[in-house]
């Protein structure tokens, strides 16, 4: 009977009213879960935007980010002032700091400041990966950062060699046929393959499916973290696992080829210390770094196969993000550049004199010896940065943290970054910033060796190689957390700039592409083509392996 009594009082109610009532419990829901439970930004930090405490500041400000960033940078970091941005209404405020603290900043210890941390909230870590272990214990990445540069010397004439067979299927075969090229497809279809090169190697990286995967999965993550923070608190938990399903779907399609591989290295690896006279050698990939590393430090938890499968994930996301984007930026910067200027013709002779001394292209000494080439990825990445906010750590000392500089204190739980990409863009950083100035940072180090000692230390500031970091360059992060992949990607643009200058002409383009803002994320002009033609055979390059 009271079942029955239940359902007539629900009809009475009708349809409109459950409906209110939903709606109702969404809108308080969100309220206490973004500004009751979410830590609440130091009330002596100025606001840039909305009006902070109304909780629909985010959705109304979310297309104006991009324009308070720079206010705030203007108005407040650039006097040594912190400022609040509002986020989207799933995730809590940052806190941007000025450039003046970053030294304070990166010596915080990681029980105070937390890389992992803010990664693992701003990257959707309790969603979009397939175990939430890869993101809150982030042993793929000690791994990367203990064994990459020590082994990358060794990988390169074989990444020189996958770098040339992969231009050849993007780019033609056929010397002087003009063709067109859809530079996104042409990125997009190397740079993963590259990186997977480093990560399973041959013959997994050239599978169309596995790389289709990879790409899928790289692409769900971005995705996922978008329905994150686009999602009413209230309701993050069943949209985020939702818009995280096609993720499980690739992850599994990767497995299919990366599973019976861990096994089958799991296993030799296991028989050559029974059997150290057996005739076998493991491949230089991330795998034999991985458990190398997991035997050494007793670490035999890390090496369940599955679980190693899923953390090669966020490495993916990673990779293939940033130099797809990052190679595309940069042939754009080159080819929309003033023809006049000989960029292209200095960078190909630098080049071939490399190629002529050396004998290679592939090996640490050659690419070190490539200074125009190195500054000109370097200007590219610092002129068209996809991301305006970079160095996100999150306060995890249950204490919180006080900044003695400016007076305040931030409860744990609050997101510190900074403006990155104003920074790069700052006139009284860069001269001419927003110049694509490809010799910049070599004609800087050509200057800072002929300067007595004296003098150089005033000229410091645009010293450094691609992975150089410091308060002026924050591409990479900075301290202790930088980017442990920044070596490969630098090695892997300097090839691929080589490969492309010496093998093929390219036609200038009128004018640069301009990017698009979602927020605060930059979206590449995909529909952007350029006319390539191959100058004839092949060079740096032999039938096998690298010169």
């Amino acid at each position: 009977m009271f079942y029955d009594k239940v359902v007539t009082e629900l009809r009475e109610l009708g349809v409109r009213h459950v409906l209110l009532a939903l709606l109702v419990y969404l809108i308080v829901a969100t309220v206490w879960l973004n500004y009751f439970r979410q830590p609440r930004c130091p009330k002596s930090i100025p606001h840039v935007g909305q009006d902070p405490h109304g909780w629909l500041s985010p959705i109304r400000g979310f297309g104006k980010r991009l324009e308070w960033a720079k206010e705030g940078y203007e108005k407040y970091n650039k006097h040594n002032r912190t400022f609040v941005l509002s986020r989207t209404p799933g995730s809590p405020n940052d806190l941007v700091l000025p450039r003046s603290q970053l030294a304070w900043f990166v010596e915080q210890p990681d029980s105070v400041l937390s890389t992992t941390a803010a990664h693992y909230r701003m990257l959707a870590g309790a969603y979009a990966f397939q175990d939430h272990r890869v993101m809150t214990e982030v042993y793929q990445e000690h791994v990367v950062h203990k064994l990459l540069q020590r082994n990358v010397k060794s990988m390169l004439p074989d990444l020189w060699d996958e770098i040339t067979i992969v231009l050849d299927e993007q780019l033609g075969t056929e010397p002087g046929v003009w063709r067109d090229v859809k530079l996104w497809n042409m990125v997009s279809n190397t740079m993963p393959r590259i990186a997977h090169m480093m990560f399973v190697g041959r013959p997994v990286c050239r599978i169309p499916e596995y790389l289709k995967a990879v790409a899928g999965h790289a692409l769900g993550v971005a995705s996922c973290m978008w329905f994150r923070d686009m999602t009413p608190a209230a309701l993050v938990p069943l949209v985020a696992r939702l818009a995280a399903l096609p993720n499980w779907i690739f992850w599994r399609r990767t497995a299919k080829y990366t599973l019976p591989m861990v096994r089958r290295q799991l296993a030799d690896m296991e028989r050559k210390l029974r059997e150290p006279e057996w005739e076998w050698q493991p491949p230089n990939n991330f795998w034999t770094w991985y458990i190398r590393v997991a035997l050494e430090e007793g670490r035999l938890d890390q090496l369940d196969p599955v679980l190693m499968t899923k953390r090669l994930m966020p490495l993916n996301f990673a990779s293939i993000h940033t130099s797809t984007l990052t190679a595309l930026s940069l042939i754009l910067d080159l080819v929309s550049s003033d023809p006049k200027r000989g960029y292209l013709d200095a960078i190909r002779s630098e080049v071939a004199q490399v190629l002529r001394e050396h004998g290679t292209l592939c090996s640490k000494e050659a690419l070190a010896k490539l200074h125009k080439t190195d500054s000109a990825v370097r200007e590219s990445i610092r002129l068209s940065n996809f991301a305006q906010t970079l160095l996100h750590k999150e306060v995890v000392a249950p204490e919180g943290l006080t900044n003695e500089a400016e007076g305040w204190h931030a409860p744990k739980g609050t997101l510190l970054c900074f403006a990155s990409g104003c920074i790069h863009h700052d006139p009284d950083v860069y001269d001419s910033p927003w110049e694509y100035d490809p010799f910049r940072f070599s004609r800087a180090q050509e200057e800072q060796e002929a300067r007595s000692d004296g003098e150089r230390k005033v000229f410091r500031k645009h010293q450094g190689s691609i992975v150089t970091t410091g308060d002026s360059y924050l591409a990479f992060g900075h301290g202790k957390h930088a980017c442990p992949g920044r070596f490969f990607a630098a090695y892997v643009m300097k090839m691929l700039l080589a490969c492309l200058v010496i093998n093929y002409e390219i036609k200038p383009l009128e004018r640069r592409p301009l990017y698009e803002w979602f927020g605060m994320v930059m979206i590449p002009p995909t529909g952007t083509s350029i006319q390539v033609r191959r100058k004839g055979k092949r060079k740096g390059r032999k039938e096998k392996g690298c010169i």
